[in-house]
This record gives C-alpha cells, structure tokens and sequence, in this order.
C-alpha cells in the first residue's frame, strides 16, 4: 500500500501527507512517528484542514527512518548519524520507495527556475570606515535592536545588516507591504573584543 494515489492536498509541489495516513502505510502507530519529530527537530508537522499533516519531504524521510529502524532492526543510533550525514538522500530515497513516491516525478512537478541578476542586490552603504570597525549607522541600529527587541548584534556582521536594513526602509527600498527577513549569524563572542565604544547609552530624557 502506499501513497501515490492520493490526491494532494494543495498545488502538487507542495502536497502533504496526512499523519494518520502515513502511520497506516508504514504499518506504525502514530506515537512512532511522533517521537521520531522529537528526535529530529527540523520534522515538524503542519496544521491542514484535514488534520496534522507532513510536507511530502518530511513524508519520505520519516518512512525512510521506520524502514531501517523497524523494518531493517537497525540501532537508533546508527540510523540517527546516517540521518544527519551524506546518508540521509539514502533514507529519503528508501523512504519514498516505501510510500510509493515516484522522485523523479516529484521533480519534475518543481522545475528550478533561473534567479534573475536583478534579484541580488549587493549593499554597501553602510560598511565605511572598514570591515569590523564601528559606525554611527551602526551605532544606531545596535542600540535600537537592544533597547527595543533585547537583541544583541555584534559589530561585524550582524550590527551592520541591521544597519542595513534600517537604511533600506528608511530610502524606501522595502515597502510597507513587503516582508523583510533579518539572518542573525550570531556574533556574540565578538562584543568582549571591543572597548566602551561598542556600549550602548541611554537614550536621551525626554524634556520636562
């Protein structure tokens, strides 16, 4: 038995697989698919109209998992370092098998599509006087992001996105309709190898 013939539950690239469905064609109770998401965190199922559902990718991994840990009586263990090593396209593989997935189909549903060249834009308004070396612009973005969001953004690289994106709303290169993601990279060993300069005042009182 396996999933091939169910329908989609949305646009076929990114169909889902109900839970419930797939415990019943991997012959597994439900509980095993949900320790399974405990154990491998970026599994995760998603709310749907007809109940808790897994991406197609998740589908093919999770029975991938079950094929070599139930079915193959393999240690948890060694299928966990397979899982999070160059063997996972192995059990993904495995696992679409299992459901009766057709990969080759699948990909052919999700053509790749050319990123266009001005899709890219590269900023450097913001990185005077030099790499690592503060800013007013910096300066300013590190201290609202504190002060506001109890972030903590290092001078180097993360001080100076935030710079950059604060600039960018402020020129009115984002929209207020468009969605701006921020990648913290983390950074914060970086704070202890600065002096007082990198240290944040209080905001001026406000008069009277």
């Amino acid at each position: 038995m396996g999933l091939a013939s169910a329908p989609p539950s949305t646009e076929s690239h990114q169909r889902v697989v109900r839970v419930d469905a797939l415990a019943r064609v991997l012959q597994v109770p439900g509980s095993v698919l949900s320790f399974l998401e405990g154990q491998f965190p970026e599994v995760r199922s998603i709310a749907t109209p007809p109940g808790r559902a897994y991406r197609m990718a998740d589908a093919m991994f999770l029975a991938g998992l079950v094929e070599a840990l139930y079915h193959d009586g393999r240690p948890f263990r060694d299928v966990q370092e397979e899982a999070r090593s160059s063997g996972r396209g192995t059990l993904v593989r495995r696992g679409a098998a299992l459901i009766g997935i057709d990969l080759q189909s699948l990909k052919a549903e999700r053509p790749s599509a050319a990123v266009p060249p001005d899709a890219i834009v590269l900023d450097d308004s913001v990185l005077a006087p030099g790499y690592g070396r503060l800013n007013d612009h910096v300066r300013e973005a590190r201290g609202l992001a504190a002060r506001c969001e109890g972030l903590l953004l290092d001078p180097v690289y993360t001080g100076k996105t935030m710079a950059g994106l604060i600039a960018a709303i402020r020129d009115r290169r984002l929209g207020s309709n468009e969605t701006a993601v921020l990648l913290h990279t983390g950074g914060t060993p970086a704070l202890f190898a600065y002096d007082e300069d990198l240290f944040i005042s209080s905001p001026p009182a406000a008069p009277g």
